[in-house]
């Protein structure tokens, strides 16, 4: 992902607050279920001059209990960039596999 101005140039220096977040299918038996998602990770960091930014996210599933993911379950990075002058906040996500080793 990118953050990109209006005008589609990539914006630098921007601080990005980027969340790990676990999420529970409220209803599995509608045509589109509904997720409520919770965060249990976060971490800042700052775009490079090509609007990307790197974070390091702990993850400690088996302290949450989680010891296994289902179609139930999910998994997700969601990246939020507040805005500024003429910048309307952004924000975005992308579904994370998670696999349980032994």
């Amino acid at each position: 992902m990118r953050l990109l101005s209006p005008t589609g140039k990539p914006i630098g220096g921007a601080k990005v607050h980027v969340d790990l977040q676990y999420g529970y299918v409220v209803d599995p038996t509608g045509s589109t279920p509904l997720i409520q998602w919770y965060d249990f990770s976060q971490a800042e960091a700052v775009t490079g001059g090509d609007g990307r930014a790197t974070a390091s996210l702990p993850i400690d599933l088996g302290y949450l209990g989680i010891t296994s993911i289902d179609s139930t379950k999910a998994v997700q990075i969601l990246a939020t960039y507040d805005g500024a002058p003429g910048v309307y906040p952004r924000h975005a996500s992308t579904p994370v596999t998670v696999t349980f080793g032994s």
